[in-house]
């Protein structure tokens, strides 16, 4: 009986087993072993794989499946593609982590590292891009770009952009023919700890490249970018733009909705440029929402765009009402708008649980500095009874770029 009982446990153990999915894998690249190519690891890998990398220089990858890549102990190369990216994420809808790699910035036809069409989350972290010398004609259009992702995170990525390059002369954004360091489209960010320098423009009236160009156009949303830093000091550098305009920390390039916060320890530089400087903020080359300036360190934690949405709440033909915008620390300027009638379009959702406006079919009220009190009337035409506003307030902190204070909360109230 206890033989027949041993037998059936482990015949039951057995039939478990061969039932119950088998574990991820872990993969082993590099020259010596049998996988030397991180491509020979992807083709083998399966979803949820981790893939091991010895330093050496691999060629050129692409990602299409959740999985990840990290060094087995200190960080490997891999190479430019001919006119393609050294690393590609594309189309994924799990996790995908990409660890540790090293990119010399060297093809004018194509990013160092493109992220494309990813409903999943895709992080990108202790990644090193620097630059090679001035490439004439490159159609990239940044060092990292974006595009039409949920949810990417760049944690400890670098990105050194002292050499001149060239930006898109084929395909720039809007007028902005820089190359930046990260280039953002209808995309949500995270950057953890990154320092990301814009490339310098060559000689010229160009426009040097941002820290980090969102490009909006509405056909994913919403998109968003917040930075944040721990125990390092995140950076954000515009390039230098010579006789023409210098690039900017953050440039939002389109009339789409986009948020930028940013929380920690952060050094902002905009670019020198002797037709235009940079700025800290820019929305389409204006050159900076603050005035251009040093960089300063900005400690704790503030909200460069917060959009706080009062409820749509009835109005009575005739009302006047009061609208106050207030700020922990006055002084920051801010512009408010309303959404009404048959224009009003539903809220949209934005990070940290905000709700905004669509800013397409809003009305600018007015623009103040903090603590800042707008009057709001409506016609007094009995055909606009029941008519519902909704007001969104739009503030940069007043402390800023200052080395004290931060400006966390914003709020706006009606009478």
């Amino acid at each position: 009986m206890l033989i027949l009982h041993a037998l059936l446990v482990a015949g039951t153990m057995a039939v478990a087993s061969a039932l119950s999915p088998l574990r991820p894998a872990t993969l082993f690249v590099g020259p010596t072993r049998p996988l030397t190519t991180i491509g020979a690891a992807l083709a083998v890998a399966a979803p949820g794989d981790l893939i091991l990398v010895d330093a050496a220089t691999y060629p050129a990858f692409t990602v299409s499946f959740p999985v990840t890549i990290a060094p087995t102990s200190s960080s490997y190369t891999v190479a430019m593609g001919t006119s393609a990216p050294a690393i590609t994420v594309s189309m994924t809808s799990g996790t995908v982590v990409i660890d540790g790699a090293s990119i010399t910035f060297a093809t004018a036809g194509a990013p160092a590292v493109l992220v494309s069409a990813c409903p999943g989350d895709v992080r990108l972290l202790n990644l090193n891009v620097d630059a090679a010398a001035n490439l004439v004609g490159t159609s990239a259009r940044a060092a990292i770009e974006l595009e039409n992702s949920s949810a990417v995170v760049l944690e400890a990525v670098t990105v050194a952009g002292a050499s001149a390059r060239n930006g898109s002369t084929t395909q720039p954004d809007g007028t902005n023919d820089g190359l930046s360091a990260l280039r953002c489209l209808d995309t949500q960010v995270l950057l953890r700890d990154c320092t990301l320098r814009g490339y310098d423009a060559p000689s010229g009236g160009g426009f040097a490249g941002d820290a980090v160009r969102a490009v909006l156009t509405g056909a994913f949303n919403p998109a968003s970018c917040m930075m944040r830093s721990s125990t390092t000091v995140a950076s954000y550098v515009g390039g230098n733009g010579g006789a023409g305009r210098g690039g900017n920390c953050v440039h939002q390039i389109g009339s789409q909705l986009f948020v930028t916060q940013f929380c920690g320890t952060t050094s902002f530089a905009p670019g020198t440029g002797a037709t235009l400087a940079g700025g800290y903020f820019a929305i389409n080359n204006d050159g900076g929402i603050i005035a251009p300036g040093v960089g300063r360190m900005v400690p704790a934690c503030t909200d460069v765009h917060q959009w706080p949405v009062v409820a749509p709440m009835v109005a009575a033909p005739g009302t006047t009402f009061t609208v106050n915008v207030f700020d922990n620390y006055p002084g920051g300027p801010c512009m408010l708008f309303t959404s009404f009638g048959s224009m009003h379009l539903p809220v949209v959702s934005g990070i940290n649980g905000h709700v905004f406006l669509n800013l397409a079919t809003a009305t600018a009220v007015g623009t103040g500095t903090t603590n800042a009190t707008f009057q709001i009337s409506v016609p007094a035409n009995p055909a606009l009874a029941g008519l519902a506003l909704a007001f969104q307030a739009i503030v940069t902190s007043g402390s800023f770029p200052s080395t004290t204070g931060t400006s966390e909360a914003r709020f706006v109230s009606i009478r």
